[in-house]
């Protein structure tokens, strides 16, 4: 028989898992039955706050109702109900406290994200005060240094200076004469990442200016880009 070790716990609804766990048991009225005697032992000793007893004095009486019936089914069949209702509790009082360790196991993991199943149709750039494009320059070059090197041969590489001023006018002039534009089809013939990485920044700086509305349709798909109702010259 299992013997009952003197410990604290943090309710009765505690002390009813542990029974039912340490003599291999499934959640039951049944099972509740089985254990009333250890669950009342524990109630002998003097480790449970005063402040608490009458919590655990109730769970007591509804075992005590719950065995009776056990040993006494010619009981009133309204009875029953104190069984299934303590049952409930105790199975929805499992899946709380497994939710709450497994919550607790991934906080200290200091691994917490948020996520969301789609993005709006349209949406804005709103950048925040003091941020300017160097300071976005440093963020890409930092993000691009963790990702494998795009290597291509030397003899396409341009060496030639880029401008984020030159291409944005560039772009303007692009958007002149087409509808609208994704952004992988404004870096399609990059040779470098320079290239890419000036494309992005020059996006986003028009953006800013809001001269060009930038549209994606769900997470990492492409962005389509064209003009907004203010005319670019």
């Amino acid at each position: 028989m299992y013997s009952i070790k003197t410990e604290q716990f943090d309710g009765p609804f505690d002390l009813l898992l542990k029974l039912i766990e340490e003599n291999e048991l499934d959640i039951s009225t049944i099972s509740l039955a089985r254990i009333t005697d250890d669950y009342l032992k524990y109630l002998e000793t003097d480790i449970i706050p005063p402040s608490e007893l009458g919590d655990f004095l109730v769970i007591a009486a509804k075992l005590v109702l719950i065995k009776s019936r056990s040993l006494l089914p010619f009981l009133q069949p309204e009875l029953e109900a104190d069984g299934i209702d303590l049952e409930v509790q105790l199975r929805i009082y499992k899946e709380y406290l497994i939710a709450s360790q497994q919550i607790n196991t991934l906080f200290n993991l200091h691994k917490i994200s948020y996520t969301r199943d789609k993005l709006p149709k349209t949406y804005a750039f709103t950048p925040p005060v003091g941020l300017t494009s160097s300071h976005l320059q440093v963020i890409m070059a930092s993000i691009l240094k963790e990702i494998s090197v795009w290597r291509l041969p030397e003899q396409t590489m341009r060496h030639n200076e880029l401008s984020v001023k030159d291409r944005i006018l560039e772009i303007r002039n692009f958007l002149n004469n087409v509808i609208s534009t994704s952004f992988s089809s404004l870096h399609k013939n990059a040779l470098s990442k320079i290239e890419v990485i000036v494309n992005f920044l020059s996006i986003l700086e028009l953006l800013k200016q809001k001269l060009i509305v930038v549209e994606q349709v769900d997470v990492f798909h492409d962005f389509t880009i064209r003009k907004s109702q203010l005319i670019i010259k």
